[in-house]
Order: structure tokens, then C-alpha cells, then sequence
């Protein structure tokens, strides 16, 4: 692995190279690779910059990555501002006053640089226009740092905020009703909390939570047409489509359909939400969306079960079978092999089995995977009933495992931090088997 300081001195001495090239105009130093015009040094007497081409710009930036990676502020750091400040303290130190190439100049040349960034850190929030459901009570629903709110019962908040702003502002900008009449799209919004964050990189992480928050609601409902629940993206007020159906030189027949913007969900089934045991369930995806985007460092348990509900959340929102049977099938084994197993179906078979209750479990586990690999290897068309059937009985298998094992982790477990995947997946394998042998005892014969 390259060090800092070695990849200092390769960027600066393909700048050289690329200097002298053109100095004695020899340009066809640009034909070998396309990118590497794109790739500079900053001078600093603001004289424009100095090509280091892409292997050695590269080279610098992913050294960069890396040392953000293994301090305390992974995550937190917009990347591309420092890596300017990055080159620039380069050029000063190195070029400009002549340092001696060593660890401890590079060093001290990143720490400068990263100067300016941790200034920028903040407490932000976001606010994400989203479509979730037609039912209006509860108009709130609190998992975690995400909060889902109907927008007419919170943006009155930013309404005020906009005014406020928008008599501040000295110069031409993003018109403020343009705003609201694209947040007014949008039935409900996700109030995003990130802290200790420079705003850029905070988005990223505030979109990623809203998601996972939108993939656990999915997950707790487990209704059909779930992939109606979505973030931003375009706005429109209805999705209207028209079709049209020939029969030789005549309309056979004019089609047309309208689909609501969110998923068609009343009052009454949405205020279940509200009932002690869902509470419960939402209660404990919180601490898994507020553990699994802890920085710099995130909760194992936490982080697998959110990685696990953001594939449950894409299948849910794909229209295929076949496609949505690979999903879930990848949504289950995040949480159940944390460790590379050699026997991957039967390790599922009997780490799901205490987390499901349906007949013939191992048979229907086999159907999954003898579908899902008939698939992928071309001896099954995507449209067969057999995948169909897959697709289903995965649905039930990964939303069972997905809500039960999170139940089965509790607090502790989503917030310990001291947990390994070797500890996760013996923890699995226990209670799988304790699960087979509570069987045993109970198939026993009384006397």
C-alpha cells in the first residue's frame, strides 16, 4: 500500500514530467491516456495549474481517502474540498519552501489541509419531501434521527424559515416559492437529524437514513404496492398512463389508468402504528437506523440488519418476480451469515427455521434456492411460476427473519459496539440449535 509520502512524491514527479514534456512540446504525452489532462496540481501563484496525470492524481486522492477512513472523522469530511486543500498544501510545502520528503512533513501537510474542514462541522438537518401513505393519522411517525411528518402539519416551520430567508437575500438565487411548490407535491417529509458533519456529507448520510426508514416501514406494513414509497425524485401530482391497443386499421380499445402517489393505506390500519408491540418493533429499528450511521464507526448488528432491510426495500419496490426473489434472498443472507459459510442454503435453512412458522420449512427453503439458481444460470425463464412461487415464499421467509431477528438482537445487542461477526453468527448458530432442541422435548411422549 502506497504511503502518503510516496504518493506525494509520484504526483509531483509526473508533474515534472508532464512540464518538461510540454516544455520541449512533445504533447503526444496526452495520447496514452485520455484523463490525464483532468488530473492537476495547483500552483500557488495562481497561474493556473500543473498536469500530474490521472495514475498519480489517483494515487494522491485514494491515499487522502484513507487517511480521512482511519480517523475520527470517517465520514464526516467532504472529500473534494479537502482534496484541494489537500494539493494546495502540497504544492506550498513541498514545492514553494523546499521540505524534505519525509512522513512527518506529509503528515503535517494533511493535518493543515484537514484544518479548514473540521471548522465546517455542524449540526445539520434535512428536510425530504417523500411519498409514504394516503392515511393522515397518526401525521407523525418518529424512527430515530428520522422523523416522517405530513407536510401540512410541518410546513408552516419552513415556510417561515423561507420568508425569513428570502428577505435577507442581497442577490438573485433559488426562488423560495419554486421551493414550496415542489415540496408541495409531496405528501409527507422526512426530518433528517446528522450531527457533527460538514453539510455536503451530511446530505448523503440524511438521504441514506431516510431510506432505511422508508425500507422499515416497508418491512413492518408488508402490504402489496409498496413500491409507491419513495424519496424525492420527480414530482408530479398524479401518474396517469394511457395505452393504446390495435385490432388491423382500428382502435381496438383506448386504456387508461391512474395511480395515486402514495401507498393506499387508511387511517385505521395506519394508526396500528401507534399500538404498544409495533411501537416496540419501530422502537428498535430507530436505535438500528441511529446505530448503523454512527461515525466513525457503526454498530455491527445495527449496520447488517439496515443493510439487510435496504435490500428488502428495493425488492419491495421492483415489479419483477425474478428480479425481487434475488433481493430478498440477498436481504437474508446479510443477516443471517455474517461469516462466509460452506454450506450457504442449509446454514439458512437452519438459522431461519426459529424465526418462521410455516410447514414443510426446509423443503420451501430448497424450492427458494433451486429457483433462484436455476435463474441465474439461464435454465429458468424469468416469468416461470416456479420463480413466482419463489418470489413469494422469499417475501414471507425474509420479512420473517428480518423483523424476528431484529426483535431477538433487542437494545443490547444493536447498540453494542464491542460485538464481532464471529460473536453475531455464534449467536445464530446457538440459538438455532436450542431452537431444534426445544422441539425435541416437546415431541417427547409424557408418562
Amino acid at each position: 500500500m502506497t504511503s502518503p509520502i510516496e504518493a506525494i512524491y509520484f504526483a509531483l514527479t509526473e508533474a515534472a514530467r508532464f512540464q518538461q514534456a510540454f516544455e520541449e512540446r512533445r504533447f503526444d504525452v496526452l495520447d496514452r491516456e485520455k484523463m490525464d489532462a483532468f488530473w492537476t496540481l495547483p500552483r500557488t501563484d495562481d497561474k493556473g495549474d500543473l498536469i500530474c496525470g490521472k495514475a498519480a492524481g489517483q494515487q494522491l486522492f485514494d491515499t487522502m481517502v484513507r487517511l480521512v477512513e482511519r480517523s475520527s472523522y470517517r465520514g464526516r469530511i467532504n472529500l473534494k474540498l479537502l482534496y484541494g486543500a489537500y494539493k494546495r498544501e502540497i504544492m506550498l510545502r513541498f514545492v514553494d519552501q523546499n521540505q524534505d520528503f519525509s512522513d512527518e512533513n506529509a503528515d503535517a501537510a494533511f493535518e493543515a489541509a484537514l484544518a479548514p474542514s473540521l471548522t465546517r462541522l455542524g449540526n445539520f438537518t434535512h428536510i425530504i419531501p417523500c411519498h409514504l401513505v394516503m392515511a393522515k393519522n397518526p401525521d407523525r411517525l418518529e424512527l430515530g434521527p428520522v422523523t416522517f411528518w405530513r407536510r401540512e402539519t410541518y410546513w408552516s416551520k419552513v415556510s417561515d424559515m423561507l420568508a425569513a430567508h428570502e428577505s435577507m437575500r442581497t442577490s438573485p438565487g433559488i426562488d423560495a416559492d419554486d421551493i414550496s411548490a415542489y415540496y408541495g407535491m409531496f405528501d409527507w417529509l422526512a426530518e433528517v437529524h446528522v450531527v457533527n458533519c460538514e453539510e455536503e456529507p451530511s446530505r448523503e448520510i440524511a438521504q441514506r437514513m431516510a431510506w432505511s426508514a422508508i425500507d422499515c416501514v416497508q418491512l413492518l406494513i408488508g402490504v402489496g404496492s409498496l413500491e409507491r414509497m419513495n424519496l424525492g425524485g420527480v414530482a408530479i401530482a398524479s401518474d396517469r398512463r394511457s395505452h393504446v391497443i390495435l385490432q388491423g386499421d382500428r382502435i381496438a380499445s383506448l386504456q387508461m389508468t391512474l395511480q395515486g402517489r402514495d401507498v393506499t393505506l387508511g387511517d385505521e390500519t395506519w394508526s396500528q402504528m401507534e399500538f404498544p408491540d409495533v411501537r416496540h418493533v419501530l422502537d428498535l429499528m430507530a436505535t438500528a437506523i441511529a446505530e448503523a450511521y454512527r461515525l466513525p464507526k457503526p454498530a455491527i448488528v445495527s449496520e447488517r440488519f439496515i443493510d439487510a432491510v435496504h435490500w428488502f426495500g428495493l425488492a419491495m419496490r421492483d415489479t419483477e418476480p425474478s428480479s425481487r426473489l434475488i433481493m430478498m434472498i440477498m436481504a437474508i443472507e446479510r443477516l443471517l451469515l455474517p461469516l462466509k459459510a460452506s454450506g450457504i442454503e442449509s446454514a439458512v435453512r437452519s438459522r431461519s427455521e426459529p424465526f418462521i412458522e410455516w410447514e414443510k420449512h426446509n423443503r420451501r427453503v430448497e424450492a427458494i434456492y433451486a429457483a433462484r439458481g436455476k435463474l441465474a444460470h439461464g435454465q429458468l425463464s424469468a416469468r416461470a411460476p416456479e420463480v413466482i412461487e419463489a418470489c413469494r415464499d422469499a417475501q414471507k421467509l425474509a420479512q420473517a427473519v428480518l423483523v424476528e431477528v431484529l426483535c431477538y438482537c433487542d437494545y443490547r445487542a444493536l447498540r453494542d459496539m464491542n460485538v464481532t461477526l464471529e460473536m453475531m453468527q455464534l449467536s445464530l448458530i446457538n440459538y438455532a440449535r436450542a431452537s431444534v432442541e426445544r422441539r425435541k422435548l416437546n415431541c417427547k411422549p409424557t408418562t
